[in-house]
């Protein structure tokens, strides 16, 4: 076996070990909290994917499908929508500087933000769907001039 193969082993129990102590913690208490690290985040939902289709039925396996077909058409939209709304506006960042903002303050803090910190902070999951790929964008801007 080859270094890379024990590598891949490695993390994958290591995720395994991850998700079973967050299902564990939601199971019995009716919460748990995610790791803030993005890596760990998509490495933990990819490997529930993996998890998930050793037991999923078709039916299961094909709303899902459906499901993120779909989410790619109204990510399209919003996306279209969001230029729109932006072209039209004078000040782009005038619509997303609180949430910018808010970015930021979690960036310096933990060094990186996903979405559910912005709803910790108040933020309703609506505007965080519209929002949130322009405000994260532009919060990693805003903290490249403060750096230079």
């Amino acid at each position: 076996m080859n270094c890379s193969n024990e590598n891949d082993q490695d993390k994958t129990q290591a995720l395994d070990k991850l998700i079973e102590e967050l299902r564990d913690n939601l199971e019995h208490t009716g919460e748990t909290s995610l790791p803030n690290d993005i890596k760990t985040l998509y490495g933990l939902y990819d490997r529930l994917i993996q998890r998930h289709r050793l037991y999923a039925s078709d039916d299961l396996i094909a709303d899902a499908a459906l499901f993120f077909l779909e989410e790619e058409i109204r990510h399209a939209k919003d996306a279209d929508a969001m230029a729109s709304t932006a072209q039209s506006e004078n000040d782009i960042h005038a619509a997303y500087q609180d949430m910018m903002d808010a970015i930021v303050d979690v960036l310096k803090e933990n060094g990186e933000c996903v979405p559910a910190d912005l709803k910790a902070k108040g933020f309703s999951q609506n505007d965080i769907e519209r929002r949130w790929a322009m405000a994260y964008a532009l919060a990693r801007v805003k903290l490249n001039w403060m750096d230079a």
